[in-house]
C-alpha cells in the first residue's frame, strides 16, 4: 500500500511539498498510527464485529416486550366504579387512569393499562369514545404485586351502557 502523499492525492506535486516534510524525492511519509493504518485486517474486522454486537445488544431491551402473567394475575379480577379522570393515548398501551370514592370518603386513582391504541383502532375504537369526567365501571386484572390501584384493563363500561374491550385476550370468563 502506498502512503505516499503523491499516491493519497495526485494532483499536488512533489514540488509544491515544504521540504521540512519532504523525503525520498518529494515524498511524505505518514506514520502508521495505531488503530488506524497500522491495524491489520483482522483486527479491524474484530473491532467491528465487536462495536456491531456492542449495538445490537443495546437494541434488545427496545424489542422485548413483558408478559401479562408477570405483572397481572390474569385468574382474579376487581371491579372499580369512578369518574374517567384521564386517558394516555400512547404506545405501547393506552392507560385509563379513574378516580374512585372509597367508602371511608378518600379518592384513590386507579390506573388500568390496556392494549396498545392501535389494537383498538383496528377494532373502530379511537380516543373520542372516551369521555374524562364521565362514570365509568372497570373490570380489570389486579397486579401480582400486591398494589392496589393498578390493574390490567379487561372490560371498561360506559354510564349509557356501551362497553369496550380493554385486552386481547379470549377469556371471557373475566371480561
Amino acid at each position: 500500500m502506498c502512503f505516499a502523499l503523491h499516491c493519497l492525492t495526485p494532483e499536488i506535486a512533489p514540488a509544491t511539498i515544504p521540504s521540512q516534510f519532504a523525503s525520498n524525492a518529494g515524498r511524505v511519509e505518514i506514520e502508521a498510527v495505531p488503530g488506524v493504518l497500522g491495524e491489520t485486517p483482522v483486527r479491524q474486522t474484530k473491532a467491528l464485529v465487536i462495536a456491531v454486537g456492542t449495538l445490537l445488544l443495546a437494541a434488545v431491551p427496545v424489542l422485548a416486550h413483558h408478559s401479562v402473567t408477570a405483572e397481572f394475575d390474569p385468574k382474579k379480577s376487581f371491579t372499580v366504579t369512578g369518574t374517567l379522570k384521564r386517558l394516555d393515548w400512547t404506545n405501547p398501551h393506552i392507560y385509563v387512569w379513574v378516580e374512585v370514592k372509597e367508602p371511608d370518603g378518600n379518592v384513590v386513582t386507579y390506573g388500568i393499562e390496556a392494549v396498545p391504541p392501535g389494537m383498538l383502532h383496528r377494532a373502530g375504537v379511537t380516543r373520542d369514545a372516551f369521555k374524562v369526567g364521565e362514570t365509568v365501571t372497570v373490570i380489570a386484572a389486579p397486579a401480582k404485586d400486591g398494589t392496589k390501584n393498578i390493574g390490567l384493563g379487561r372490560r371498561i363500561t360506559f354510564a349509557d351502557g356501551h362497553s369496550i374491550r380493554l385486552n386481547d385476550r379470549s377469556d371471557d370468563d373475566n371480561n
